[in-house]
């Protein structure tokens, strides 16, 4: 890695952060494009040589010895963003998000899914997990707080009636992980071992996880059936006798439980967070919002 760089830049140089963490000075280069390019030159040489994924924190600019220090300061405490995105992902420093406001959990979930006196049904639970890792990592909080976080989600999944097993709750306290996703998959196990694949037929599972991860764009009722290969007709009976819902509801639904996170932990413009959930009107949205919930986005805040 040392010699990759310093072709670029003779002046160029590497530092050790420990805990595996490290610093290239990559002197002279104001072009963010090209800079990236190197980055993956530098990706691609910790793979061929350690056979390491790494992730990049880039674009901390500096001027002066003084600003340099400054940045590796700052770098560190970006580095949570890391906790919550994939392996071998580049964070922008140039676009990390500002903290947003904190938020009682447990009276979020109550405010988007119900007192919480309600028996969940096991065709509710695969996204009601999905919208709390989604919620969590839209919150950022410091990864020392995932575990107390969690059992704000089992709590919840208990006071709704529904018995979590101590095996779960185990294996969240003892686990030492590194990326948000590996306590998510101890709830997709979890999942797995009530045998909901196999009483949930496997194309609803895939249209569930279709919706979560493309609900944010413009998706029809054609893509979700072309993404499962089932006909509209066979998709929206089957949806409906699993979920209770037709497949659009459920998408409007999950929309409408992200818009009121955005809501409620930021100071973005409504304008801004209906395109950020994938809908187009916001006099459309707010027809939907107080339907949803009882009262206007705009009181929401």
């Amino acid at each position: 890695m040392r010699e990759i760089i310093k072709r670029w830049n003779k002046g160029n140089e590497l530092f050790h952060l420990g805990d595996n963490r490290f610093v290239v000075l990559d002197l002279g280069e104001s072009d963010d494009e090209r800079h990236a390019l190197k980055i993956n030159d530098i990706a691609a040489i910790t793979k061929q040589y350690l056979g390491l994924e790494a992730s990049f924190l880039i674009n901390s600019d500096f001027n002066d010895i003084d600003s340099f220090f400054q940045k590796v300061l700052e770098s560190r405490q970006q580095l949570v963003h890391f906790f919550y995105e994939k392996n071998a992902c580049i964070v922008n420093s140039k676009h990390v998000p500002a903290p947003v406001a904190d938020l009682d959990l447990y009276s979020f979930l109550q405010s988007v899914e119900g007192s919480g006196n309600v028996r969940l049904q096991v065709a509710a639970l695969p996204g009601l997990i999905e919208a709390y890792f989604e919620l969590l990592r839209h919150l950022c909080r410091p990864p020392a707080s995932i575990k107390g976080d969690l059992k704000t989600l089992i709590q919840f999944i208990e006071k709704s009636g529904f018995a979590v097993p101590a095996s779960l709750k185990s294996d969240i306290s003892q686990l030492r992980a590194f990326r948000l996703t590996d306590f998510k998959l101890v709830f997709t196990e979890w999942l797995g071992e009530l045998d909901w694949n196999s009483r949930h037929r496997k194309e609803i599972s895939k249209a569930l996880t279709f919706i979560h991860d493309r609900y944010a764009t413009k998706v029809s009722l054609e893509d979700i059936c072309a993404h499962v290969n089932l006909s509209r007709s066979h998709l929206s009976k089957l949806f409906k006798e699993q979920q209770g819902i037709s497949v659009m509801e459920y998408m409007e639904s999950y929309r409408l439980k992200q818009a009121r996170l955005l809501l409620r932990t930021t100071k973005h413009p409504i304008s801004e967070i209906i395109d950020r959930v994938g809908v187009t009107d916001v006099f459309y949205f707010s027809k939907l919002y107080k339907k949803h919930f009882g009262f206007n986005p705009s009181k929401d805040r």
